[in-house]
């Protein structure tokens, strides 16, 4: 288990979902465990706000699982990952 005295120092965690809730709680203690972080949202002003919650270090990108272009885009726009996490869900939408 990683704690917050520096487990992830240096490293990248990509929070899929990681606006609110669960996926925000995971990116905050990444953040204290000295990792730099992205964020994700469907909704870039969601992601954007995340992150400036989580201060600097956090980035905020828009990605919508159910939509292949913007997968694609993520992908090319997030670069190297050390960690990824999910806790995104598209329950409902196709």
């Amino acid at each position: 288990m990683v704690g917050v005295n520096g487990g992830l120092a240096d490293k990248r965690v990509v929070c899929v979902g990681g606006a609110s809730g669960m996926g925000f709680g995971v990116a905050e203690v990444s953040r204290a465990a000295g990792a730099t972080v992205v964020v994700t949202s469907r909704r870039e002003d969601k992601a954007v706000t995340a992150a400036e919650r989580l201060g600097e270090g956090a980035t905020g990108l828009a990605l919508d699982l159910a939509d292949p272009s913007s997968i694609g885009r993520f992908a090319t726009d997030v670069g190297s990952v050390d960690h990824l996490v999910v806790t995104a869900g598209a329950v409902g939408r196709t």
